[in-house]
């Protein structure tokens, strides 16, 4: 009996790390210093496997973002991303959402992003075309926000995010 409880529990897992849910958008914009790329990601704390670290739980999921022109990368960047902490293994009924913000030139680029959860074997992966042209007249993307505050960072230093 405790052997089929286990294998229950083992493949309740599997199926829960199978559901893995992101959604993946992007934004580009130009400034008087550059244009960039902003990409945003979302995830379902739901459909990761949560870890349990001094009775609070949170996930983890593996980002590898690549963004590459005519067949050669021009940007690279691998991170692990941890959702904020929950109470309860279960009922994490939150969204949360990684940017980040990439300085590019005018040029037609493919991003391509892998996302794993550190909690299961199982990988999405996220591939779109993108054209950044601002020497012509152009409008910028729109970012509509709910909220905002003045960041709060270490030493007061303002980081790329910021």
């Amino acid at each position: 009996m405790k052997y089929i409880l286990f294998v229950l529990a083992l493949f309740s897992q599997i199926i829960q790390a199978q559901n893995l849910q992101s959604f993946f958008s992007f934004a580009s914009f130009n400034s008087d210093k550059s244009s960039f790329l902003e990409t945003y990601l979302a995830f379902d704390a739901n459909s990761l496997i949560l870890v349990n670290e001094n009775n609070k739980y949170f996930g983890e999921v593996d980002v590898q973002l690549k963004i590459s022109k005519n067949n050669v990368i021009v940007f690279t960047d691998h991170y692990l991303l941890k959702s904020p902490a929950f109470d309860s293994i279960s009922h994490n009924n939150l969204f949360f959402i990684d940017q980040q913000r990439i300085p590019l030139k005018k040029g037609n680029y493919t991003v391509e992003i892998i996302v794993s959860d550190m909690g299961a074997e199982f990988s999405k992966i996220h591939s779109e075309d993108f054209t950044i042209d601002y020497e012509k007249v152009a409008v910028s993307d729109i970012q509509l926000i709910d909220h905002y505050s003045v960041a709060e960072t270490e030493n007061k230093l303002k980081n790329i995010i910021t």
